[in-house]
């Protein structure tokens, strides 16, 4: 828990606001626990408050259906905690001083955010504020502060993590409000009535909602529920097959904080032995390798471009630069999938309908561009926009990390020098036969595209009942 300004809890507040922003739940919250803390306390009630912003960096219609769809479960549950619920429409750093003085709020206490325009929100709505701002971590399992430097590797954070995770790996115990929250409360977009919420965001339409995930912490406890009992025991052996689109899938509901890691770990630990090897890789990708990620973004200012790449890349890349390219694609065939490599088109064919890419070809995918474009600086240009257009988890740490890691070793070592990628580690999707089953791939792939194309044409006729139709084929 962090102070972000000097000021004391006002003596005669009537609420504690929690400022939901990063971590989007009801349950397994440190945030909003502590504000629950803080209520009981000072005898007030909890009010949450939720800002959607229009024109949010990189946001458009995929991104922005599937929040609000989990902002409607998370509403729900918060109304059956005994917590109020409240929403704004337009800038945080406006909305959020606006909710504290209309709420004559004794306390702002809210989730932290990791990238820079979340930080830069909190700072200045903290130099707003009359009255106490705390920040608390709760999208990390163990809080990226307490990590005070840049990680040069997962191997160089991992004996640190480890010591301190016992500590942190425990279950949240969730408190119950001790004053109902006010009958009226701020209401300027309805979480319940989806159309008319998007309609107000005047946002981008040309990127449709994914015809495989639904928002909403219900879902993604599914999806967690199906992982641990159908996927996790041959976890290890099967998280490279594409082909049986292996994996937990809950990059996204993390991303939005819809569903907690800790809450994603203690399962995952609790479903196998300490010493089940399909577990402990688990365990690695979701704790190490996620946090890792995290401590890139918080320490690293130019996290998100080609300035934040290791020195030894720098290096290599620019003694290749003038290495001969396999040819030249325009962003909007690559944007398209329209390539001559069938393997790459079909990646890009999976981020265009489902908003994800399988874990294996995803890195496939960013590493191939170092050879249709003129530099690796026009490769990150060209991966990074893709990525945060399409992936419902991109505009994220993970995201922005595992491109610097495709392109230009972060995290990585210097591997035997090639031509193009130097001595960034060369991976080719000739060779990816070796690690799945590439006709099944490109098979599944094939049946996702077509459903997606079906999906724009029932959009495109106006089709009743969309929404049901839409969670049942995210169920599929």
């Amino acid at each position: 828990m962090a102070l972000l300004n000097s000021a004391a809890p006002r003596a005669d507040g009537r609420v504690v606001i929690y400022w939901m922003q990063q971590a989007q739940r009801a349950e397994d919250n440190h945030a909003l626990e502590a504000a629950l803390a803080l209520a009981n306390e000072l005898n007030v009630p909890v009010v949450a408050l939720f800002v959607l912003q229009p024109g949010y960096p990189g946001a458009n219609l995929r991104h922005y259906t599937f929040m609000l769809e989990g902002l409607r479960t998370t509403a729900a549950r918060l109304r059956a905690r005994g917590i109020g619920w409240a929403t704004m429409l337009g800038d945080p750093r406006i909305c959020v001083p606006e909710a504290v003085r209309q709420l004559h709020a004794a306390a702002l206490i809210t989730d932290r955010g990791y990238l820079r325009h979340q930080r830069q929100w909190r700072a200045g709505i903290a130099t707003e504020l009359t009255v106490q701002m705390l920040e608390v971590d709760t999208d990390c399992v163990i809080p990226c502060t307490l990590f005070p430097k840049e990680e040069y590797a997962a191997r160089t954070l991992r004996p640190k993590y480890q010591r301190l995770l016992p500590e942190f790996l425990t279950p949240i115990i969730p408190l119950m409000p001790r004053v109902a929250p006010p009958p009226v409360l701020p209401r300027q977009f309805d979480v319940d009535d989806l159309p008319a919420t998007l309609q107000m965001l005047h946002t981008d339409l040309s990127v449709p909602p994914s015809v495989s995930f639904c928002g909403g912490a219900e879902e993604a406890e599914r999806r967690l529920d199906d992982f641990i009992h159908a996927q996790l025991p041959r976890y290890r052996e099967d998280h490279a097959d594409a082909a049986g689109n292996s994996g937990s899938h809950l990059s996204a509901y993390l991303h939005y904080g819809q569903l907690s890691p800790l809450q994603v770990a203690l399962q995952v630990s609790e479903a196998g032995a300490t010493d089940d090897l399909s577990v402990q890789s688990y365990l690695d990708e979701l704790l190490i390798r996620r946090e890792l990620s995290i401590n890139f973004a918080w320490h690293n200012e130019q996290y998100d471009t080609p300035a934040g790449w290791p020195a030894w890349a720098h290096q290599t890349l620019d003694a290749h630069r003038a290495d001969p390219r396999q040819g030249y694609y325009s962003h909007e065939q690559l944007a398209a999938g329209d390539t001559d490599d069938v393997l790459w088109n079909a990646m890009q064919q999976e981020l265009l309908a489902t908003g994800e890419i399988h874990n294996y070809p995803r890195m496939l995918w960013a590493k191939k561009l170092l050879q249709w474009t003129e530099c690796a600086e026009e490769a990150w240009d060209i991966a990074v926009n893709l990525n945060d257009r399409y992936a419902l988890d991109g505009r994220d740490a993970s995201g922005y990390t595992g491109i610097a890691w495709c392109l230009a070793g972060k995290h990585d070592r210097p591997w035997p020098s090639r031509p193009i990628y130097g001595t960034v580690r060369y991976m080719a999707t000739g060779n990816a036969g070796k690690h799945f089953n590439v006709s099944g791939y490109l098979v599944r792939v094939e049946g996702l595209s077509q459903q997606a194309n079906i999906t724009k044409k029932e959009r495109n006729h106006g089709t009743n009942d969309q929404r049901a139709a839409r969670h049942e084929s995210c169920r599929h």
